[in-house]
């Protein structure tokens, strides 16, 4: 069952840390960010073949991972393809997956009152 935490934290991710806007279809994206934090969270170092099948044009593999890379998620040295969850990536791999429906995430709000998460928030239990 989701909770209203992996909710608004959800809304701060996509609406805050990644920008995005909420009209079309942010379903997809919302579906697309969860699951490539899976794939990396699932499967360590052999994800990236993976996830460049999962996203298929190599301009938005690059666009996205480096996404996640300046929002915080990921951490990589030489290569993106060797990228790794870092612990707010970890937290949000497991908290998205809580997530049953998508409907209404608009109407969540940023968590901590518009402040920023801390490293606590990384820490807090996984099993949402």
């Amino acid at each position: 069952m989701t909770t209203d935490i992996a909710l608004d934290h959800a809304h701060q991710l996509f609406y805050g840390d990644l920008a995005m806007c909420g009209c079309g279809t942010p379903e997809a994206a919302y579906e697309l960010v969860r699951d490539l934090l899976a794939l990396i969270a699932d499967h360590e170092r052999d994800w990236a073949p993976l996830a460049k099948t999962l996203i298929g044009n190599p301009g938005a593999y690059h666009l996205t991972m480096s996404a996640l890379d300046e929002a915080g998620l990921l951490e990589h040295g030489s290569s993106i393809d060797s990228a790794w969850l870092t612990d707010k990536g970890r937290w949000y791999a497991s908290a998205l997956r809580t997530i049953e429906s998508w409907d209404g995430l608009e109407g969540y709000g940023y968590p901590h009152g518009m402040e920023s998460c801390t490293e606590a928030c990384w820490q807090i239990a996984t099993d949402l």
